[in-house]
């Protein structure tokens, strides 16, 4: 990837400009748009992680300690940047998902950074818009989860190490050290994309760019950017008293056992493909056409990729949002399939006054193929992709009745509570009361590992005694009833369920009481 590609269609002095508009116009553009035109505001919950890692931030804001309080299966720096900014601006859903946006725009900036500098302003004009209407990457730049933010710092690294290539300057190499450190301590999963990053430091090292004696030039190159790294990794295990065995353990017995409803390995990967094929066959016309000299460049991608395939074959639980993975390498090398185009085209316009070839004219031919069948692809996915950000917020509205009603009850009791048990954690931070920190993760995985069962919400209760407990559907989940346990000292105060949205808030008998002498 290292040495940009001459490009005979676009001249570097007429395009010099436009590239350096673009490159930050396309992503000021897409947070726009998406700010302006996704309600995010309105929707009530994206996906059940929401409540995990706002809760975490909110019981940080009020004092509680990572990991010692706060059970967390997770690294912790989205926590803690959540934390920061509730501590400055406020505790709300609509930052949370604000903050997301801010990492899918910064995202779409590395990407487009990293393709125009290797190719061409419309390869990467292309790729962005690819990614950008990707199955659910809108749906995931909008939700207070992990997945945005983990891939953009890790491609804002790759990004990084290209900017050492083009000046030599070492801090870009601490710099992309530090990121990388960053993404992995938001999530494990961005250790996919170090093998391509150590071939493209591999090539950094080897370009006579950045070193006069390409052959000494790359070990001190990989070992100050892993020193960086490792230094930037214990501080932040230091700094947040980081417990590895609560992140470890549950991938671990994961491996183990069998989720209900996780289709194999094989079957998910295939279907991550399928979800993909509309940017496949550029990928394919890219690898068969391109000049075999030039292949070298896509080999941090194919890394990349090749590293996605052998993460998740092995990877338990698989989800959807790990798509997304997929999607950033096979852009990548689609973009190439724009940018051999470019070229073609090019050669073949300074040379009209000849015969097209029989060769340049099945090229031509292929490459326009695959880059309408792309189109029509992301054409027929649009629908799908409107009505994926769409059915959120009518959910919400559906439901809003019985979710306000809740919330209102449980801020209602606010002032004589100290604490909430329950296992839709959502509920709480919207009511902005802290939930305990032992059930600040109620994932599946966690509940399927034997983790988190109902027991420990029965004993939680007997022995902290909280105000309240909010009962939903995820509580069948949990394997046990909680709710004959209640009985004695709680009273049912709410119940409703609505398509299959269950709710039930009991209320201490004790502060029932006391509001009803009120």
């Amino acid at each position: 990837m290292a040495p940009t590609i001459k490009n005979s269609f676009f001249s570097p002095s007429s395009a010099i400009l436009v590239k350096k508009i673009l490159r930050f116009l396309v992503p000021a553009v897409f947070f726009v748009i998406v700010f302006a035109c996704i309600r995010f505001r309105n929707v009530f919950e994206y996906n059940v992680d929401e409540g995990m890692y706002t809760m975490r931030a909110f019981l940080h804001l009020k004092g509680y300690a990572l990991y010692k309080q706060i059970w967390m299966d997770q690294p912790p720096v989205l926590v803690l940047i959540l934390s920061y900014f509730f501590k400055t601006f406020g505790a709300s859903i609509f930052l949370a998902r604000l903050v997301t946006l801010l990492f899918s725009t910064l995202f779409i900036w590395a990407i487009y950074g990293i393709i125009s500098k290797t190719q061409n302003t419309l390869s990467a004009l292309w790729a962005a818009i690819t990614i950008i209407f990707s199955l659910s990457y809108l749906y995931f730049s909008v939700s207070a989860v992990a997945t945005i933010p983990v891939i953009a710092t890790a491609v804002l690294s790759i990004y990084c190490l290209l900017c050492y290539e083009d000046t030599g300057k070492k801090r870009f190499i601490i710099l992309s050290a530090i990121i990388f450190a960053l993404a992995l301590m938001i999530k494990f999963l961005a250790v996919i994309f170090l093998p391509g990053m150590l071939v493209e430091m591999f090539i950094s090292g080897r370009s006579k760019k950045t070193c006069a004696e390409s052959h000494a030039c790359f070990p001190g190159l990989i070992l100050l950017w892993f020193i960086t790294f490792f230094a930037a990794i214990l501080y932040i295990i230091r700094a947040a008293s980081i417990d590895l065995s609560q992140i470890i353990q549950p991938y671990v017995l994961a491996r183990k056992i069998v989720i209900t409803g996780q289709p194999e390995a094989s079957r998910c990967l295939f279907q991550w493909f399928k979800d993909a094929s509309g940017v496949v066959p550029l990928v394919l016309c890219a690898l068969i056409f391109t000049k075999r000299g030039q292949r070298k460049f896509f080999l941090v991608p194919l890394i990349n990729l090749a590293s996605v395939i052998l993460v998740f074959s092995t990877h338990r639980p698989l989800w959807s949002h790990y798509y997304l993975y997929i999607i950033f390498p096979l852009s990548w090398l689609a973009s190439y399939g724009i940018y051999a185009l470019c070229n073609l085209i090019g050669e073949e316009w300074k040379n009209r006054n000849t015969v097209l070839s029989g060769n340049s004219t099945v090229k031509i031919i292929c490459f326009s193929l695959a880059l309408g069948f792309s189109l029509t692809m992301t054409y027929l996915e649009y629908p799908h992709l409107k009505w994926q950000l769409i059915k959120p917020e009518l959910d919400s509205r559906r439901q809003d009745s019985g979710n306000r009603c809740v919330i209102d009850l449980m801020k209602g009791y606010a002032p004589k509570t100290h604490m909430v048990v329950t296992d839709r954690l959502i509920y709480a931070f919207y009511a902005g009361l802290p939930v305990h920190p032992y059930l600040a993760t109620v994932s599946s995985k966690r509940i399927y590992c034997g983790l988190l069962t109902a027991k420990d919400y029965i004993n939680i209760i007997i022995k902290e005694r909280p105000e309240l407990v909010l009962l939903t559907e995820e509580t069948k989940m949990l394997g046990g009833n909680i709710e004959p346990f209640l009985k004695k000292d709680y009273e049912l105060s709410y119940e409703n369920e609505c398509s299959g949205n269950i709710q039930k808030l009991y209320i201490s008998k004790k502060i029932k009481r006391g509001f009803s002498e009120k």
